[in-house]
């Protein structure tokens, strides 16, 4: 079941790019989305990731996922502008 849509560069066409599907008794999410540092290191992407995988899991979102607070985290999320290095966790 398609869940999400993007315009693709290549063919200006919609394309399915987040999904979940069913396998026997399994369940399947999948995402194109993810080919660049910064959208690894997006809360929205983060976000939907861990709820895909959650769901794919049978495990209940509500218990699971609890709220980020990032005030009480002892992680700072640095982006590297000159590189395209991934974000490195610093305090």
């Amino acid at each position: 079941m398609p869940l999400a849509t993007a315009k693709s560069k290549e063919t200006k066409n919609d394309e399915v790019c987040v999904w979940t599907n069913t396998y026997g008794k399994g369940r399947v999410f999948g995402t194109t989305i993810g080919h660049y540092n910064e959208e690894l290191a997006d809360p929205v992407f983060l976000d939907m990731l861990t709820q895909g995988l959650l769901w794919a899991c049978d495990k209940p979102v509500d218990y699971y996922l609890k709220p980020f607070y990032h005030a009480k985290t002892k992680f700072r999320w640095q982006q590297s502008i000159e590189t395209k290095e991934p974000p490195k966790a610093g305090k």
